[in-house]
C-alpha cells in the first residue's frame, strides 16, 4: 500500500514460516529445537559482525502455523528470540520522553535524519556544531573501541514497539545485546528507543 508506505516508516524482519498439515503436527512440533535454529541464525550474525553492517538482522522472528481451511479455524505459535546477557543492564537515569530531552528542532532533524536512512538502528554522533551526523552501528563500534571515552558522543536509536512507557521492546535488547559483545570498554550508552505513531495523518514521536 503506497499510502500507508509513503507516510510509516516500515521495516522488514527476516524470519522462519512453518506450515504444518496436521493440528496433530502442530501439537507436537518441536518448538524448542526450532527456536534453537532461529536463535542460532541470530547469534552467528551478532559475532561475526553482519548485524553491526546490516541492522536488519537485528531481530528474527519464527512462526508455526496450521490452517484448518474448512472450519476457518488458524493455530499459530509466534517467537521473537532474544538472549541473556551475563551482566545486567542498569538503567543510570531515570527514563525520559524525547520531549524532555531534546528540543523540538533537534527532534524534527532526528526524524528527518531518520526518515532519510530508513535503517533498524543506527547511532547518532554529535558533531563540534551541536548538529547530529548518522553513522551505522559498525562505525560506531569502531570509533568507540578506539576511543571508549567520548562515548557520551554517540546516542544509539533502534526502531522500538513497545507501547509501555519505561519497558523497551526486545529490539532493544538486541542491540545492547550486540553492542555488549562488540564494545571493549565501552560502561555507558545513550539510547533512544524510537517510537513512531500516526493518527489522523499526523505523526507522533516519544
Amino acid at each position: 500500500n503506497n499510502k500507508i508506505s509513503n507516510q510509516q516508516q516500515l521495516y522488514s524482519v527476516n524470519g522462519t514460516l512453518k506450515l504444518v498439515n496436521t493440528i496433530e503436527e502442530f501439537k507436537t512440533f518441536d518448538i524448542d529445537s526450532a527456536l534453537k535454529t532461529e536463535s542460532s541464525l541470530l547469534w552467528n550474525d551478532f559475532v561475526q559482525g553482519g548485524t553491526l553492517e546490516n541492522p536488519q538482522k537485528l531481530n528474527r522472528f519464527y512462526l508455526l502455523i496450521f490452517a484448518d481451511l474448512k472450519k476457518y479455524i488458524y493455530h499459530y505459535w509466534f517467537a521473537f528470540p532474544t538472549f541473556l546477557v551475563p551482566t545486567a543492564f542498569n538503567l543510570l537515569n531515570p527514563v525520559k520522553s524525547i520531549g524532555e530531552q531534546f528540543p523540538s528542532d533537534e527532534i524534527g532533524a532526528i526524524t528527518k535524519t531518520l526518515e532519510a536512512n530508513r535503517l533498524h538502528a543506527c547511532c547518532l554522533h554529535r558533531q563540534q556544531n551541536s548538529s547530529f551526523a548518522v553513522i551505522n552501528l559498525k562505525q560506531a563500534v569502531d570509533n568507540l573501541n578506539e576511543k571508549p571515552q567520548s562515548a557520551s558522543e554517540y546516542i544509539f536509536i533502534v526502531n522500538d514497539p513497545s507501547t509501555d512507557p519505561a519497558h523497551p521492546g526486545w529490539p532493544v535488547r538486541n542491540l545492547l545485546t550486540l553492542l555488549y559483545y562488540h564494545l571493549r570498554s565501552v560502561e555507558q550508552l545513550n539510547v533512544i528507543c524510537w517510537r513512531e505513531r500516526f493518527r489522523d495523518g499526523q505523526q507522533y514521536v516519544n
